[in-house]
């Protein structure tokens, strides 16, 4: 009996489950609606080491500005492409599940902006319960008054994905940004990338102070931030040894231009841009999932 009982429990659960959210609907006259939340109903999804999924349902705005920006029904993705290109990629995606077990959260995406002077924010959200059932939310709604949102049809899914191994790159560090796979020290390490966040490649730098949406004329220049970094032993620098060993360190740039301190419009963001460059070994165009360790490992053994 005991196995009987197993066996139709793992019969019920399925390799994937459909969250219908059509009827939904937010009000346009609240500027601050309830979040919203609509079960799989009774169909559940088995627990996986991962899970694709979507949430692109058909939307319609209601209330004057509603009819205004969405007038007609719509898949949510192409409305988010229209206010930010290159954003219908949110709806769609996978996520690796380590443990395989439930609950899980499957997807959680801020989406929102500022458009023509109407402030709109919303938090999307994808859930596996620990009863296998498959949850879509909206949360964290604020909008303008007379903004309203009407779901016609569709909603989200959720299907077991075995994923593949991890992608593991690594850095030395050692006098430059290139990656082990890059320098050839280990050519079978993942592919990702690492550059200057004012790095010509990039394209043109937004201002400083005062002028963060604008290019500056003449344009701030590129390529500041490596002639002003530099590697080199911490005693080098006069600065504490790390591990009490002298090793080689990474001394980063001031934001502001020294060759010309004085001109604010030349100061930029500082930092580094990590390319994942996965695409291959992941079924999506972004990262949803990434870790970065730092290991200090000392030049001689030492207790």
């Amino acid at each position: 009996m005991i196995v009987s009982a197993a066996a139709a429990c793992s019969a019920f659960a399925q390799p994937s489950v459909t969250i219908d959210l059509a009827g939904v609907s937010i009000a346009s006259s609240p500027t601050n609606p309830p979040d919203v939340v609509r079960n799989s109903g009774t169909g559940t999804v088995s627990a996986a080491p991962g899970y694709l999924y979507t949430f692109n349902p058909t939307i319609r705005g209601t209330g004057f500005l509603g009819a205004l920006l969405i007038p007609t029904a719509t898949p949510l993705g192409d409305v988010l492409n229209s206010f930010v290109p290159g954003q219908y990629r949110v709806v769609t995606g996978a996520m690796r599940n380590p443990p395989g077990t439930r609950p899980c959260r499957v997807f959680s995406n801020l989406v929102g902006g500022t458009f023509s002077g109407l402030t709109i924010n919303l938090t999307l959200e994808l859930d596996v319960l620990a009863s296998g059932v498959g949850q879509a939310s909206v949360r964290n709604i604020t909008k303008p008054s007379s903004l309203g949102l009407n779901i016609t049809a569709g909603g989200g899914t959720i299907s077991m994905w075995t994923p593949p191994p991890p992608v593991y790159s690594e850095w030395h560090f050692d006098g430059d940004l290139l990656s082990v796979k890059e320098s050839g020290v280990a050519p079978t390490s993942g592919p990702s990338k690492m550059r200057y966040l004012d790095d010509a490649r990039f394209g043109p730098i937004l201002g400083g102070p005062g002028q963060e949406t604008m290019y500056p004329n003449p344009p701030t220049p590129s390529g500041v931030t490596a002639m002003q970094s530099s590697f080199g032993l911490a005693s080098s620098f006069g600065i504490a040894l790390p591990g009490g060993e002298d090793d080689v360190v990474y001394k980063t740039s001031p934001p502001r231009n020294l060759a010309d301190t004085g001109n604010r419009a030349k100061s930029r963001g500082v930092g580094l841009i990590l390319w994942p460059n996965t695409r291959d070994f992941w079924p999506d165009d972004k990262i949803a999932q990434w870790t970065i360790c730092l290991l200090y490992t000392s030049p001689s053994p030492r207790d």
